[in-house]
């Protein structure tokens, strides 16, 4: 220790301290350093102690990747699609993104100074009101905080939430213009008023739900966005989206307007990922709104070219098969996730069409490594006779590269406690068996949740899925279905060895 205590100091001041006897002002002044020095040795004591315990040896790289581990790294449950997770800049802030800065004044300083902590940004809202402080982001003392605390230069993943989506004003986007060249990802639930001018210049996933946007055209440009995507009620996009560059495309807004699709699939011609399965009220022609009218989807396919296409996820009303095969020989695409939906609350079982158009479809398509069916078929031996395939030279004639076939029924109404498989899993490893080029029997999986059966092949090619639909994952089913409503009646993932080597 630095101080030392003279230990002469209590025999020279013992009439002092065991008498009412006033000290002199130099006494006095002597007694308070005497003092200062005893109640300065235990804390110089206790210092010295903490400073050899291991865990203050901890270098701050190793301190930032332990409060890295303290956030939530998993994805926004608002988007669930893996094709659309925000591109990773940092771990979501989590229900309590303060408590490693109360452990003590080092780990705090660490933590706020680590950009990478402070990079994901959720700010939840409530409609504006310019007369209310607590609805104006400006105003907004945490959200301002978290953006300083995230430094000059880290990338950004930004999202901002109204709720409810609609009964005040728009909420102002312009406080996002001194960071707009640093937002790798941008979400908006709700409605806001016009972007700030400028250029998202790093800018690559925009995710807008629900969003009406007044977005006039101004001078905004997004040179990096490859991914956007639209959910809820609205599809209004804005003119900052760079259609002819994107690679990944999610419209499950319900009701778009056909005019607008028809300008935007005309322009869309870099896609690789196309979703349109949940737009289940179908698509509103311009010269009819009539609801009875939008119960299939027209042919969106006629304006589409998308040679560079490997995933597709549509609704299937009536699927239109003539302008899907016209799609598919216009772009040339090497197809190899196919996901189809039906209606989620309107369901009606499938006749001898809807078998005979499957069958076509993977027929016509033997680039297709995967198959998800959401609210289609049940699971009957009608279902399996379209995976029956001939073999020539040891190449199946149907989905000689399909590796995944999955086959989901979700309802509202059914109870699945009283619901009768109507196959067996003898039937279904008798088929797997018969497209093996092995021939040997397949395994199911024991230990499943309810009502969901594994079947693979004895060598799979791969363990899991490129494109399943987001209320099918294994693992968002049974929190997907208690928010909307719905129970699964019946689940079957069959992972296939193909015939043709990958």
């Amino acid at each position: 220790m630095n101080m030392q205590v003279d230990e002469s100091d209590e025999s020279r001041y013992h009439h002092l301290l065991s008498t009412n006897n006033q000290a002199s002002n130099e006494d006095a002044i002597e007694l308070q350093k005497v003092i200062a020095l005893r109640e300065a040795a235990p804390a110089e004591l206790i210092a010295e102690v903490v400073d050899v315990s291991p865990v203050r040896r901890l270098t701050r790289e190793i301190l930032v990747k332990i409060f890295l581990f303290t956030r939530h790294w998993e994805g926004d449950p608002n988007w669930v699609d893996k094709h659309l997770k925000p591109l990773p800049v940092g771990p979501r802030p989590g229900t309590s993104p303060l408590i490693i800065t109360h452990i003590c004044s080092y780990w705090r300083k660490v933590a706020l100074g680590e950009p990478t902590l402070w990079a994901t940004i959720l700010s939840r809202r409530k409609p504006y009101h310019p007369s209310l402080r607590s609805t104006d982001p400006f105003r907004d003392f945490r959200l301002l905080t978290w953006l300083a605390r995230s430094g000059p230069t880290m990338p950004l993943d930004i999202t901002v939430e109204v709720w409810p989506y609609f009964g005040g004003g728009p909420t102002p986007l312009v406080w996002l213009k001194p960071y707009m060249h640093r937002i790798r990802t941008l979400s908006l639930l709700g409605e806001f008023n016009r972007l700030p001018k400028g250029s998202f210049e790093l800018l690559e996933m925009l995710r807008m739900g629900s969003v009406r946007v007044y977005d006039p055209a101004s001078a905004i440009s997004a040179p990096s966005l490859r991914r956007v995507c639209f959910r809820g009620d609205m599809f209004q996009p804005p003119t900052i989206i760079p259609w002819r560059q994107l690679t990944h495309l999610s419209i499950a807004a319900n009701t778009p307007r056909e005019r607008i699709l028809y300008e935007v699939f005309l322009k869309c011609c870099a896609l690789k990922y196309l979703d349109m399965s949940t737009a289940y009220l179908g698509i509103i022609s311009d010269s009819d709104t009539d609801m009875a009218e939008m119960e299939c989807i027209p042919g969106y396919f006629f304006y589409l070219t998308a040679p560079a296409l490997t995933i597709l996820r549509t609704a299937y009303f009536e699927f239109p098969i003539v302008e899907y095969l016209d799609f598919r020989d216009r772009s040339s695409f090497c197809l190899k996730s196919l996901a189809l939906s039906g209606k989620r609350y309107q369901w009606r079982p499938p006749n001898t069409a809807d078998y005979e158009i499957l069958s076509f479809i993977i027929h016509a398509s033997p680039s297709l490594e995967e198959v998800v069916l959401h609210n289609l078929f049940f699971i009957t031996p009608t279902l399996l006779s379209v995976l029956t395939s001939n073999s020539t030279d040891g190449v199946l004639d149907i989905g000689p590269n399909l590796q995944y076939f999955a086959v989901s029924l979700s309802s509202g109404r059914a109870d699945p406690e009283k619901y009768e498989r109507a196959v067996h899993d003898e039937l279904v490893l008798d088929m797997i068996m018969a497209r093996d080029p092995s021939g040997k029997p397949g395994t199911v999986e024991p230990n499943l949740p309810p009502n969901t059966r594994i079947i693979r092949s004895h060598t799979p090619k791969r363990f899991a899925c490129i494109g399943e639909l987001t209320d099918f994952r294994l693992d968002e089913i049974g929190r997907m279905g208690s928010i909307m409503g719905m129970a699964l009646v019946e689940a079957m993932h069959i992972y296939f060895y193909p015939s043709i080597a990958a």
